[in-house]
């Protein structure tokens, strides 16, 4: 699974891959990780609305960078949903456990 992860690092432009840190050896928490991803989500979110405004406008932007920016949020949102969907799962799995 961390190979998928990287391989979706380097879609929505962090540009090089780099392992995921071993549970424990970092001082990073889940949350903060959460956090991260969506701030590059929303930083994602910016850079397409504002090329599909520069292209509108007939600034020098080609269709398809227009294009690909956008499929980058969209990818990346796909997949912040799944990670949300995964992470209620889990937690009502939980809260069904007897105590």
């Amino acid at each position: 699974m961390v190979h998928g992860i990287n391989q979706i690092d380097m879609l929505i432009g962090k540009g090089q891959s780099q392992p995921l840190k071993q549970a424990g050896g970092d001082s990073s928490s889940f949350g903060d990780m959460l956090t991260e991803a969506i701030d590059k989500i929303n930083q994602l979110k910016t850079e397409s609305d504002s090329m599909q405004i520069a292209f509108t406008k007939g600034e020098n932007v080609e269709l398809h960078e227009v294009v690909i920016a956008m499929e980058k949020y969209s990818i990346a949102m796909e997949l912040m949903m799944s990670v949300r969907n995964k992470i209620v799962e889990a937690y009502q799995e939980i809260s069904r456990m007897p105590v």
